[in-house]
């Protein structure tokens, strides 16, 4: 019977040997795979914030920003070397003309009249104030100038266009502001654009009677261009040198090219 347990225990011992072993064999291999699965935490969360570093360096890189402006455009490209600024308190400023010596009038409709700026960009003198008068005004919109110095401002809130001369300093109305019947084709409804041909004659944007209005520069009547048929609340208007007339037709959105039949 003793020999029997002898045996028994023998046997267990070296069962639990072989047992032991093998499990001392599995926890040695086991600690040694969880080293390893623990030490990812430390390499993985490094290489992810180098990754950010590198992507963010990328979005930020000059390579991805708008180009820089070349200094020295193609030969299709437009460049400014200099702006200059009028200095002065303006109010609306809304039309602008210059004379053959480089002197500009500048429309200001907030303050009902023309501003005189010099060759040194500085306000040298101012015409007409606001009112009803001759040389006076009620949100002008827009100047033009002749040849023979005179100036013809769109003199919208009263209705007509006015002329002053620059030499003799005299003011009149050279069409508009006429209740006589007898000038009904020259009366006007808020006027906002004038310009002036190489022969002098006078082009007037007559804005809500929808048309261009052409006289001469005794005030006479000439021609009347558009209606409400053609042209819907221009704005503005130009004169080439072969007289070909230049319509801001704002109503219909578009710019017009009109040629008289007389051109063709």
């Amino acid at each position: 019977m003793k020999q029997l347990r002898k045996e028994q225990a023998s046997v267990s011992d070296s069962y639990w040997k072989r047992n032991s072993h093998r499990e001392s064999k599995y926890k040695i291999q086991g600690v040694g795979i969880y080293d390893s699965i623990s030490k990812l935490p430390c390499l993985f969360f490094p290489a992810i914030y180098l990754l950010l570093i590198i992507l963010c360096f990328n979005s930020c890189s000059p390579k991805n920003q708008n180009p820089p402006i070349d200094p020295k455009p193609s030969h299709h490209s437009i460049g400014i070397n200099h702006i200059q600024t009028i200095k002065g308190s303006f109010s609306q400023p809304a039309g602008i003309s210059v004379d053959a010596d480089g002197k500009i009038y500048l429309v200001d409709s907030g303050k009902s009249r023309i501003f005189v700026i010099n060759k040194e960009w500085e306000i040298a003198d101012s015409i007409g104030r606001f009112g009803w008068k001759k040389g006076e005004f009620d949100r002008p919109t827009d100047v033009a100038i002749d040849n023979r110095l005179r100036l013809y401002i769109a003199d919208s809130g009263n209705n007509r266009v006015q002329r002053f001369s620059l030499i003799e300093q005299t003011f009149g109305v050279i069409v508009g502001d006429k209740p006589d019947d007898n000038y009904a084709e020259r009366n006007l409804y808020e006027p906002r654009g004038v310009s002036v041909d190489s022969k002098g004659d006078i082009y007037i944007v007559d804005t809500w009677n929808h048309r261009i209005l052409k006289i001469d520069p005794l005030g006479r009547f000439l021609l009347s261009i558009g209606g409400a048929g053609m042209l819907n609340a221009p704005q503005g208007v130009a004169i080439d040198k072969m007289n070909n007339i230049y319509v801001c037709d704002n109503g219909n959105h578009r710019i017009c090219k009109l040629i008289l039949a007389e051109q063709e």
